[in-house]
C-alpha cells in the first residue's frame, strides 16, 4: 500500500460539548498551515498560545502544537489545534484547515500512515482501536500492553526462530556437499514440534485477549415464565426487562452490556419458546432461535416449580456452549430436596446463586483475567492456527533427506502466516478493511 502524501485533517476529540477540542493535521505542509491559522512561528513540541483565524475571521483562542517528522505519531509533520470543545468551534476550525489545503481524513487514516511509515506495526495499530473502544479497565490495560509491543515481540520471536530453522534447512539444500552441520532429522522434527507448541501457547493467551476485545454474546432462552427476564435484570443489576406473570410478555430481543471480572458480555433476553398462534409472538420466538444460534453462550433457564423443568419447544444448541440454569429456588425453600442435584440453581428474585452463575459463565467461556496479557483479533487467531497446521504438515513431510524441500517450504509458509499478524505481508485490501474500522481522527 502506497502512502498518500497529501495533507489530512480531522477532529480528534469526541462529538459534543467539552472544555477542549482538538483538530489534528498530518502531512506535508502541516507546519505552514498551522502557522498561517495561528499567526505564530511554530517550534517542535512547544505549546503556543494563539488566536485561530480563517482569513480575517477570528474562530477561537487556544493552543497550537507542532510535531516535526519523523518524531510524531504518523511519522509525518503533525499539527494539533487545541480549541474550546464545542461542535460549532471544532467544525469551524476543521473548515479553516480544509480551506488551507487539507482534506478530511478517512477513518483510521492517521493510524494507517503511522503503520506505513513504520512507527507502529499492524498489531499495535489495531490495539489503538481496542483501547479507544475498551469496555473495562482490564480491557484497556490489555490494549495498552499490545500497543507497547508485548504481543508483537512474541510473534517476532517465534517468527525469527522459524526463520533460523528454515535458513539451516535451506543451507543444506543449497550446499549439500558442504559440511555445514550434520543433519539430524529427529532434531529438526523436535524443533518444529517446539515451534508448534509455542504458537499454540501464544494462541491460548490471545484467545483471552480476543474475548476482551470482542466481548461475549450470551443469550437467555427458555419457556415462558421460566424467569429469563428476571434473571436478565439480576445480572444487569437494574430493571432493563419488563417482568410480569403473563406468559409471552417478552416479544422481542432485549440487549444490555455488562462486565464480569472485566469481560464485556452482551446479554440478550429473548421471547419464551412455545407453540403460539400469535403472529407477533411467533416472530419473537423465531428471533430467539436465531439469537441462540449465533450466541457465544446460551443460557437455558428452567423453572424449578415445573416438574418437567425443560421447555417444550427445544432448539438445537451445541452442548459445549449451553449452560442450564434452574431458577426460582426461593419457591423451594420449604422442600429444597426437590431441586435437581449437581445443577446450577439460582433465584433471580432474591439473588441467591447469582454470584456463582457469574463465575460459571466465565468458566464456561474459558475466560481467566489473570491470564490476559494483551488484546487480540480474530485474524491473529486464524494466522496462528494456519501456521500451526502448516508446521504439522512440514513435520509429517520430514521422512528423509529427500523431503527437505517440502519442509523448507512449510517453514516459509508458516513464517508468512505469522508475518500477516504484524502486517509484514498483508494485502492492501486487508489493510484497507482494518483501518476503515477505526474512528475518524485516529
Amino acid at each position: 500500500m502506497e502512502i498518500e502524501r497529501d495533507l489530512i485533517a480531522a477532529i480528534a476529540t469526541p462529538a459534543g460539548l467539552g472544555g477542549v477540542g482538538i483538530v489534528r493535521v498530518s502531512g506535508k505542509g502541516a507546519k505552514q498551515l498551522g502557522e498561517k491559522l495561528s499567526n505564530k512561528r511554530l517550534e517542535p513540541r512547544k505549546a503556543h498560545y494563539c488566536e485561530f483565524y480563517n482569513g480575517c475571521d477570528l474562530i477561537d483562542q487556544g493552543i497550537v502544537l507542532f510535531f516535526k517528522a519523523p518524531n510524531s505519531f504518523t511519522g509525518e509533520d503533525v499539527v494539533e489545534l487545541h480549541g474550546h470543545g464545542g461542535p460549532v468551534v471544532m467544525n469551524n476550525l476543521l473548515q479553516a484547515v480544509c480551506s488551507g489545503g487539507a482534506r478530511v481524513a478517512r477513518p483510521g487514516e492517521f493510524s494507517e500512515r503511522a503503520f506505513l511509515n513504520e512507527k507502529i506495526d499492524l498489531v499495535q495499530a489495531e490495539a489503538i482501536a481496542d483501547l479507544i473502544t475498551s469496555g473495562s479497565a482490564i480491557a484497556a490495560k490489555a490494549a495498552v500492553k499490545a500497543i507497547s509491543g508485548k504481543f508483537s515481540a512474541e510473534v517476532h520471536r517465534i517468527t525469527e526462530a522459524i526463520n533460523h530453522l528454515r535458513v539451516f534447512v535451506e543451507a543444506n539444500l543449497d550446499f549439500p556437499d558442504e559440511e555445514i552441520e550434520d543433519l539430524d532429522l529427529e532434531e529438526i522434527k523436535k524443533n518444529i514440534r517446539n515451534l508448534r507448541e509455542e504458537i499454540e501457547s501464544l494462541r491460548n493467551k490471545s484467545h483471552q485477549g480476543l474475548m476482551l476485545a470482542n466481548g461475549i454474546t450470551v443469550a437467555l432462552i427458555g419457556s415462558p415464565n421460566a424467569g429469563k427476564s428476571s434473571l436478565f435484570n439480576a445480572l444487569a443489576e437494574k430493571e432493563e426487562a419488563i417482568v410480569t406473570d403473563v406468559p409471552g410478555t417478552t416479544r422481542d430481543v432485549l440487549k444490555t452490556t455488562i462486565t464480569i471480572s472485566g469481560l464485556p458480555l452482551i446479554l440478550i433476553d429473548t421471547a419464551g419458546l412455545r407453540e403460539s398462534e400469535n403472529q407477533v409472538e411467533k416472530l419473537g420466538i423465531e428471533k430467539a432461535r436465531l439469537v441462540a444460534h449465533d450466541a457465544d453462550l446460551v443460557m437455558e433457564v428452567r423453572d424449578l416449580t415445573n416438574d418437567e423443568y425443560a421447555f417444550s419447544d427445544q432448539t438445537e444448541i451445541f452442548e459445549e456452549r449451553k449452560l442450564v440454569i434452574y431458577n426460582k429456588s426461593d419457591l423451594l425453600e420449604n422442600n429444597p430436596n426437590n431441586a435437581p442435584e449437581n445443577h446450577l440453581i439460582v433465584s433471580a428474585l432474591t439473588g441467591a446463586g447469582i454470584d456463582s452463575l457469574r463465575q460459571t459463565i466465565l468458566d464456561k467461556v474459558g475466560f481467566k483475567n489473570d491470564e490476559v496479557s494483551f488484546t487480540a483479533r480474530a485474524r491473529h487467531m486464524e494466522s496462528m492456527r494456519s501456521a500451526t497446521k502448516v508446521l504439522l504438515e512440514a513435520e509429517g513431510d520430514l521422512i528423509n533427506l529427500n523431503s527437505l524441500e517440502l519442509t523448507a517450504e512449510g517453514l516459509r509458509r508458516a513464517q508468512e502466516e505469522l508475518g500477516e499478524i504484524l502486517g509484514l505481508v498483508s494485502a492492501d485490501e486487508l489493510l484497507g478493511k482494518i483501518f476503515s474500522e477505526f474512528c475518524i481522527g485516529k
